[in-house]
Formats: structure tokens, sequence, C-alpha cells
């Protein structure tokens, strides 16, 4: 189990021992969906190590609760947005500069200009490595 994880999800939605309810309640469902969907889909694993977590006896329920994931966020943004921050929150500072730039490189819409940064970036990597 990612108690930190955990710890994040319950801060984000307010819900504690979300693992332990049993309710049905908005809240309660959003917060499992955060937990598997993050699990599954960041951190690659399986929907039988995330059964194990939540205590479930089949993994069907995981996949069940990634599936409404995905159908949700379409729609709720406030389900989307926490996970982007959920997200954002477990990037390492590293990664988060790397996001960046391909943020930045993203926007650019002349192919020119996007070789010009592109050539730029590798001589600047090549002199840093000598």
């Amino acid at each position: 189990m990612n108690h930190e994880l955990k710890q994040q999800i319950t801060e984000l939605t307010g819900i504690e021992n979300f693992f332990e309810c049993s309710g049905r309640t908005n809240e309660v469902v959003n917060a499992k969906m955060l937990y598997a969907k993050y699990m599954r889909d960041i951190l690659g694993k399986s929907y039988e190590e995330i059964k194990k977590d939540f205590g479930y006896a089949q993994h069907g329920t995981v996949m069940n609760l990634v599936r409404k994931f995905n159908r949700y966020s379409e729609f709720d943004v406030d389900l989307r947005n926490k996970f982007k921050k959920l997200i954002n929150e477990q990037r390492s500072p590293f990664q988060y500069k790397i996001d960046k730039i391909v943020e930045a490189l993203v926007e650019i819409k002349n192919e020119d200009d996007l070789d010009y940064v592109i050539e730029k970036m590798n001589i600047n990597i090549k002199v840093r490595q000598k």
C-alpha cells in the first residue's frame, strides 16, 4: 500500500480511511478511483496488486474503478483537477522541469522555430557534457 499516496488523496478529498469505507457516496468512490487510477496508470501496478491494497476479493472491482474514472473525468472537472494535482505533487523537481520544457515545446506552432530551439538545446547539452 502506498501510504503517502493514500494521505495525499485524503487531503484532496477530505475522506479519511477511504479504504475501509463501504459507502457509495461520491466522495468515497472518487477517492477510491483516484487511488486505483494513480496506482495503475502512473505507477504501473497490476490490478491484482491494487486489489490487495483495497482488500478486494476480485481484481475486476479495481478495473471497474479505473474505467469509471476514465468515464467520469471526461465531465467531472473537479475529479480531473484532483488527479492532475495528485500527479503534480508526486513529480520530482527534475521531472517537473522536464515537463515544463515539453509543455513549452508543444506550444511552438512553427516547425522552423521548433527546429531552431531543438538545435540550440542540443548544442547546450553537448557543451555542458564536456
